[in-house]
């Protein structure tokens, strides 16, 4: 069920959520953060000039915090594949790329 409401509008997230294996982030790191309640999350701005955050996906997290990225870095993340943790939950994948 969609809410409307005059004077309402919808906010859409800008959170990227890669759905296919392959699917790719690519652009600069204008901010980073790791002080939030989710764990670090790392905004990107993409050659069309919008602005994405990463999700808050701890294998994710762990990737980028060892990857000793800056602001100004050029990166792509890819999507690579799931797979099952030792708690059974689905886990998503990443490669991340550093422009040299």
């Amino acid at each position: 069920m969609t809410y409307s409401k005059k004077g309402f509008k919808k906010l859409e997230s800008n959170i990227w959520k890669p759905t296919e294996e392959g699917d790719a982030l690519e652009g600069e790191i204008v901010h980073i953060d790791d002080s939030g309640v989710y764990g670090l999350t790392v905004r990107i701005e993409k050659a069309d000039g919008s602005q994405v955050n990463t999700p808050f996906h701890r294998a994710l997290q762990n990737r980028l915090r060892t990857a000793n990225l800056k602001i100004g870095d050029t990166i792509a993340i890819v999507y690579t594949h799931s797979e099952k943790s030792k708690k059974g939950s689905d886990t998503m994948l990443y490669d991340i790329y550093v422009k040299e």
